[in-house]
């Protein structure tokens, strides 16, 4: 709960801001309806994302317990079915491992489905629109150059996390390489939004320098 509330605060006072006036705000992702989080600016607010992180990690060891083997698969000593092996094309998998792909894949698709249905719903982020602030397009080329780092830290991140753990070639690659993707753009989000908060600091400070001069 403490690291969501760091994340949250990040997410919505400095990452989000600088962020998506370089991303596309359409169909199928909205991503500027993402312009309506705000900080946790009370009590109740830092509750309620310490209450969602709760809930999200609690069904997230629920759901763990019949997706995975291991000492994550604490259901698995209940059910013994899930240790069952299932044809696959790349050969046997465990039925708990199946599960894992396909509520992935599942529940993905209907976050997707909601999300796309909210966000349709709501009137456009900026003047007169409830608890938004306007997204102003960046430039084309600056766009172009933000999503492209952070491309490549995607990239980067699926190489590394597989290399790092020394998991190249077993079947927790993949797993390890979506991991590596998500954590190596957050990363990058963070790094290019404090340093372009930090640059427009230190041009306000230049020019306040500049003015006292003149």
């Amino acid at each position: 709960m403490p690291l969501a509330i760091v994340l949250h605060a990040l997410a919505t006072g400095l990452v989000l801001p600088w962020l998506l006036p370089h991303l596309p705000g359409g169909a199928p992702l909205h991503l500027h309806a993402l312009a309506r989080c705000r900080p946790a600016a009370s009590p109740a607010d830092v509750a309620r994302v310490a209450a969602s992180a709760l809930v999200g990690g609690a069904t997230h060891v629920f759901v763990d317990g019949f997706t995975h083997g291991g000492p994550d698969g604490w259901a698995l000593a209940f059910l013994p079915v899930l240790a069952r092996p299932l044809p696959c094309p790349g050969g046997p998998v465990p039925l708990h491992d199946a599960l894992q792909v396909g509520l992935t894949i599942g529940l993905g698709a209907l976050a997707l489905r909601d999300w796309h249905r909210m966000a349709s719903a709501l009137p456009s982020p900026g003047p007169g629109a409830a608890a938004a602030w306007e997204v102003v397009p960046a430039p084309p080329q600056q766009s172009r150059r933000v999503i492209g780092c952070l491309l490549v830290s995607a990239v980067f991140g699926m190489a590394a996390a597989p290399a790092i753990r020394n998991a190249v070639g077993t079947p927790d690659a993949l797993k390890l390489a979506a991991y590596g993707a998500i954590t190596f753009v957050t990363l990058a989000a963070i790094v290019g939004s404090a340093a372009d908060r930090a640059r427009r600091a230190i041009d306000r400070i230049l020019l306040a320098v500049n003015a006292l001069e003149a």
